[in-house]
């Protein structure tokens, strides 16, 4: 390329010009050092040389690097040695949902009526020692429907037996245990929470379990019965169809007559238990820094709240005829040597009616109720701790909690027709009998109104709080076992979830349980609310999956 003369000594002077001048808008500061003053209108400035601290978004190393540090970078001693732990990685979030298979520990085995009604010594022949139940044994100076049961013979073998009256129960007394059905039921529960990268995190969690029911019904399904009411039994049907189901005790007066405090009330037709039992409730956890952390096991504290809602039920429906009998008991004959053996009275497991007495072979059918009712409202501080085992693939949590719970119990009982109906007490003024029939006058007895509902219903309301102590134990198994499945592994939502599996036991100190509250008191004073407390507990299987993010 060729450059014209006059065009390079144009240039030429050009760049001598500008070696020999200042620089535009370029000013000389203190000690000569020149700054540039920037266009018109700039107002910053730079003195030429580097002010404290660092420039806009500056930062020290690491954070200069686009390559930032370890979140968690700690230095611990442990057993002699040094160790520097170093976790990279943000907080992790988890979500799992997980059916529930809950089976609640049934409460106390509790008799089904009052104690200390009718008691007797042990005696030969006698099924139960804790209640005698005579129902108006005869001999009795009026007349009233009596159920009697036959009285037996005791003696050795060889030269025969001794002759005497022996009183067995005829009407069985119940107590809670008779129902052996189990309070199972299904339910769900929710977890969601975090882990930081330091072990520390926090979980808040939920669950809901239904209504679980055990039932127990003694009656005869050849009982022929209108489907609308056991009032209309149609004649004859009941000859053989009624059994000495239960007997009521009860406190109060001996309107019996027996000489001994407080009376029994049969139940021949029909006897119906139940109970019912339901759990929900959630906590709220923060969990600390491990203070054990190893390759493949980790222990850390943990402290929070809980919130419990127990709802629970006991009812008794008990019908009876009305009608007077005797019931016949079986007999075993026993003895050796030349002469004729003693016999031994037993009762039947169910007696049934052998003779029935003319003036009461009608039926004049009472039913009696009553429920009890519980719920509980529990809240409070936890504390305990977590171990948790294994690795990415598989791991075992396992998590062991106490706490205090203030617990606001409502209860309430009511019912109808719990007490002596029969319309011919012996003398309302009586308050024992002795062996020959001969009243100890002074009580006051009052015959309760049979066909009445209205004037025997009663109801009862408490409502207490205090402290119950809780203890709660669960081991739990995890894994990602669906990425290894074919066609599951494809399927985004199971991917990336894990497979938990787990157990978990619940443990509530000084409970109210329904069927435990009780004073089983006789019309006019009716039932009431006791104060027993007993332990209520759960065992819980879960299955579900986890999700992490």
């Amino acid at each position: 390329m060729r450059t014209r003369n006059w065009l390079s000594r144009l240039l030429g002077g050009m760049l001598a010009l500008a070696a020999g001048a200042e620089p535009l808008l370029a000013q000389q500061g203190p000690e000569g050092a020149y700054f540039y003053d920037g266009p018109p209108g700039y107002t910053g400035g730079y003195p030429g040389m580097e002010s404290p601290g660092f420039p806009p978004g500056a930062q020290p190393w690491p954070g200069v690097s686009p390559y930032a540090g370890p979140a968690v970078d700690q230095t611990r001693y442990e057993n002699g040695n040094w160790f520097r732990k170093q976790s990279f990685g943000g907080r992790k979030f988890f979500f799992d949902l997980e059916a529930l298979v809950t089976l609640t520990g049934q409460p106390p085995h509790s008799p089904i009526g009052a104690s200390g009604v009718n008691q007797l010594m042990d005696l030969p022949g006698v099924q139960s020692p804790f209640h005698n139940q005579q129902f108006f044994e005869k001999p009795f100076i009026d007349l009233g429907p009596n159920r009697e049961n036959n009285t037996g013979s005791t003696g050795g073998g060889g030269g025969g037996g001794t002759t005497g009256t022996l009183d067995v129960q005829v009407f069985p007394n119940q107590n809670v245990g008779v129902i052996v059905e189990s309070l199972l039921t299904g339910g769900l529960r929710g977890r969601w929470g975090f882990w930081n990268p330091d072990d520390t995190g926090f979980l808040i969690s939920g669950f809901y379990t239904g209504n679980a029911q055990a039932d127990l019904l003694l009656s005869d399904p050849l009982l022929n019965l209108d489907p609308n009411s056991y009032d209309n039994i149609v004649p004859g049907s009941y000859n053989f169809h009624l059994h000495a189901w239960m007997g009521l005790p009860l406190a109060g007066y001996d309107s019996d007559g027996d000489g001994q405090p407080g009376t029994v009330i049969p139940f021949d037709i029909s006897v119906y238990l139940q109970l019912k039992s339901q759990l929900y409730g959630g906590n709220a956890d923060y969990y600390f820094n491990s203070f054990v952390d190893g390759d493949s096991v980790k222990l850390r504290g943990l402290a929070g709240g809980r919130y419990i809602n127990l709802q629970e039920d006991f009812q008794f429906a008990g019908v009876d005829s009305g009608m007077g009998y005797t019931i016949q008991n079986a007999t075993a004959t026993t003895g050796s040597g030349g002469g004729t053996g003693g016999g031994t009275t037993t009762t039947q497991p169910v007696g049934t009616p052998t003779t029935f007495e003319p003036l009461f072979s009608t039926p004049d059918v009472m039913k009696s109720y009553l429920r009890s009712n519980l719920r509980s409202q529990l809240g409070g501080p936890e504390i305990g701790v977590r171990m948790d085992l294994g690795g990415e693939g598989f791991s075992l949590w396992t998590e062991t909690k106490f706490g205090l719970l203030a617990n606001n119990a409502r209860r309430y009982v009511e019912g109808y027709n719990i007490g002596d109906a029969w319309s011919y007490i012996q003398d309302p003024g009586v308050i024992a009998y002795d062996a020959q029939g001969n009243g100890t006058f002074g009580g006051v007895g009052t015959v309760m109104p049979r066909h009445d509902i209205a004037a025997t219903r009663f109801r009862q309301e408490s409502t207490t709080t205090y402290i119950s102590p809780m203890f709660e134990q669960s081991i739990n198994a995890r894994s990602k076992i669906f990425s290894y499945l074919p066609g599951f592994r494809k399927l985004r939502v199971f991917n990336e979830a894990s497979f938990q599996i787990g157990y978990t036991f619940l443990l509530i100190g000084g409970v109210y349980r329904p069927s435990d509250n009780i004073n089983w008191d006789a019309y006019p004073v009716n039932p009431s609310l006791a104060n027993n407390r007993s332990k209520y507990y759960t065992n819980n299987l879960s299955l579900g999956f986890e999700w992490t993010y």
